[in-house]
């Protein structure tokens, strides 16, 4: 049985406008808030796995650390592991980041973990940093012992 997806923004209004504005530092340009986390993230564009750290998180993207990093433009598949909680996402890089970081926006959420996003997100609102359990990501296979 195939997963289904739907939308992350339900309302077209809700896209930022086109029309070009004045950059002013002091204003936030964010949609939603933005929240620093540690969790996993696995990232999938066709059979390529890549596994990463989640950083930040919003309502509409992320931003995740790994290793091999996509192009802007790029569209894939997410699933985010945060607080114990899995959410799988179509998501697309926008931007690169100088640390080996990707800005992505999600597209479409699984059907049925918006309600779990959404805790997630109302959780992150009341944690600080220091309630996170350093997450160790593992790229090598297991080996394994024979005793």
């Amino acid at each position: 049985m195939e997963e289904q997806y739907q939308p992350v923004i339900l309302d077209g209004s809700q896209r930022r406008a086109t029309a070009p504005t004045l950059a002013r530092s002091d204003i936030n340009r964010r949609r939603r808030p933005r929240f620093s986390v540690q969790g996993q993230a696995e990232v999938t564009d066709g059979i390529q796995r890549v596994a990463g750290k989640v950083q930040e998180l919003s309502e509409y993207g992320a931003r995740i650390s790994a290793a091999d990093r996509m192009r802007p433009g790029t569209d894939f598949r997410l699933t985010l592991n945060i607080l114990d909680i899995s959410v799988a996402l179509k998501a697309q890089v926008k931007y690169l980041t100088d640390n080996l970081g990707m800005g992505v926006e999600f597209q479409e959420i699984r059907r049925g973990d918006r309600p779990l996003l959404t805790y997630v997100l109302g959780k992150l609102r009341t944690m600080k940093m220091e309630d996170f359990v350093e997450v160790e990501v593992v790229t090598e296979p297991m080996a394994v012992v024979a005793g």
